[in-house]
C-alpha cells in the first residue's frame, strides 16, 4: 500500500526490551544480581541510590520473609546480594521509583518435591489418583 502524496510514514521501532522484574532465589541460598538488570537504562551512581532505596523500601517485606538484602559496589557495578532463608513462596516487591509493586521475589525450595503420593508408590502403597 502506497503512502499518499505529502503524508509522512512513521519508520517502525523495535519494541522496548523486556526485562524480567522476577527475581528467583532457592531457600537457604544467596544470589548476586546486578543493580542493571532491575534498573536497566541508569549509570552507576544512579543505579547505587536506586539500589540503596529499593532495599529500605523492601526491607519489612523481606524481613518477614526471612530474605536479607544488601547492596554492593565492586568497582564499576552496584550489586543488590539476596540471603534466602528457610521460607519459600512469592511476594511483589516494591519500586524504587514508583514505591508500587514492580518486581517480584520467588523463593523456590532446594530440593524439588513432587508430593508424598509417588513416594509412597514407589514404596509400593496403593496411591488413589
Amino acid at each position: 500500500m502506497a503512502a499518499s502524496k505529502g503524508v509522512r510514514t512513521a519508520p517502525l521501532q523495535a519494541p522496548p526490551r523486556e526485562r524480567n522484574p522476577c527475581i528467583e532465589l532457592a531457600d537457604q541460598s544467596p544470589r548476586d544480581l546486578p543493580a542493571a538488570a532491575l534498573f536497566t537504562g541508569t549509570d552507576a551512581p544512579t543505579a547505587a541510590r536506586l539500589a540503596e532505596q529499593f532495599a529500605r523500601l523492601n526491607e519489612p517485606l523481606l524481613r518477614r520473609f526471612d530474605v536479607q538484602l544488601a547492596s554492593r559496589f565492586d568497582g564499576s557495578q552496584v550489586h543488590l546480594s539476596f540471603q534466602a532463608g528457610n521460607q519459600v513462596g512469592a511476594i511483589p516487591l516494591l519500586s524504587p521509583t514508583t514505591a508500587r509493586p514492580d518486581f517480584g521475589l520467588v523463593v523456590q525450595p532446594r530440593f524439588p518435591w513432587a508430593g508424598i503420593g509417588p513416594l509412597l508408590a514407589h514404596m509400593g502403597w496403593r496411591v488413589a489418583p
